[in-house]
């Protein structure tokens, strides 16, 4: 078939999504951006983990962490860059003094930076250090399914998106819409071809081109996945010739066949990348490459630099490793480490010192 042809039957598929599309990305900004305890979660907590999260010893978060399952990591140190004093909570500031909140148990000697709300406050070596900060019952308005559930309908949403740019192997990038595909999107969005590591995958990448019905999206639209993630012996550099858009927040989108693992090998992954509006979303697919909403996967990071940005995988069973770390803010189901030493770090060090916080739907 001839492309122009393709093309322009493929737009009729694009214009009939671009409503929904637009609403759908301010529905998520949205929820970024509301008052409510579960949104204001997803925004201001370094790690969000939405069951266990294991680690060696000496652990560090630069940021609070949020834990709906069990705690283990001795001398671990949690919110460590915080160093203020705790004060009252406001609506408008609600978690802004919190260092952890934990809602299983946990067995380890922590040191929190803020205020530390877990289940046995009596049995646990649990420390808050700083005036005025102590150790408190798990707050009760702080609900982990409801935060759970955004984050599944953040990343579903983003999942059914349709790319707009791409970048290959070499780091040139496309502006898919320059080349005549006519789609109103209000952030730029990257696209990975479905990974599966047990071989050839034959599954076809989808967006939703109409409620409730998915169209595929071409091929050559899609980015390169080896180069930017799994290539452990290559010398990716980032884009050349011209950088990441960088006038609206940024999302990439990579799906990983249903109970796979997905091991990001490449040494920096993030350079050049703007983590303060840039999300990862990891997301599970069937064989056929259409989202699996009762999926699950691992993601495991074997980087020497840091993974910067949001990383949105509430799919996911992380598993993090010694060299490099998470940069930014980390989504997951669980976590995991065997390491000493681990650190996840805050946007402020993603940035270098750029915003403190996630900045994309600002």
């Amino acid at each position: 078939m001839h492309i122009a042809v393709f093309l322009a039957g493929w737009t009729l598929y694009v214009d009939a999504v671009e409503e929904h599309q637009t609403n759908s990305v301010h529905d998520v900004c949205d929820l970024l951006t509301s008052l409510s305890a579960e949104g204001q979660m997803l925004t201001r907590f370094n790690g969000v983990i939405f069951n266990d999260f294991k680690t060696g010893k000496n652990g560090i978060s630069e940021g609070p962490l949020a834990i709906g399952g069990s705690f283990r990591g001795d001398n671990a140190m949690i919110n460590q860059r915080n160093e203020l004093s705790c004060g009252a909570e406001t609506e408008s500031s609600l978690f802004g003094h919190h260092g952890l909140i934990l809602k299983g148990t946990t067995e380890s000697a922590v040191k929190v930076n803020g205020f530390a709300h877990i289940q046995d406050v009596e049995n646990s070596l649990v420390t808050t250090p700083l005036n005025e900060c102590s150790v408190k019952t798990a707050a009760t308005n702080f609900d982990f399914e409801i935060a759970r559930t955004q984050a599944l309908t953040m990343s579903r949403e983003f999942a059914g998106m349709l790319p707009n740019w791409s970048i290959d192997k070499m780091g040139a990038i496309v502006n898919i819409v320059s080349e005549g595909i006519s789609v109103k999107q209000p952030y730029n969005l990257f696209s990975m071809p479905v990974y599966c590591p047990a071989g050839p995958s034959h599954a076809k990448n989808y967006f939703a081109c109409k409620v409730d019905h998915d169209c595929e999206i071409p091929a050559q639209h899609l980015s390169d996945v080896h180069a930017m993630f799994l290539g452990k012996t290559s010398n990716w550099t980032g884009p050349v010739v011209q950088d990441y858009p960088q006038d609206k927040l940024m999302v990439i989108n990579i799906p990983v066949t249903d109970g796979q693992t997905f091991d990001i090998q490449t040494k920096n992954p993030s350079i050049k990348i703007n983590a303060c509006n840039t999300i990862y979303n990891f997301y599970a697919v069937d064989k056929q490459g259409r989202y699996e909403p009762e999926g699950n996967f691992t993601l495991k990071r074997s980087t020497e630099k840091p993974l910067s940005g949001m990383i949105l995988a509430p799919q996911a069973h992380v598993i993090d490793s010694s060299t490099g770390s998470f940069a930014g803010q980390i989504i997951a189901d669980s976590y995991e480490s065997n390491a000493d030493d681990i650190r996840i770090q805050d946007y402020q060090s993603a940035s270098t010192g750029k915003c403190q916080a996630f900045a994309g739907c600002v």
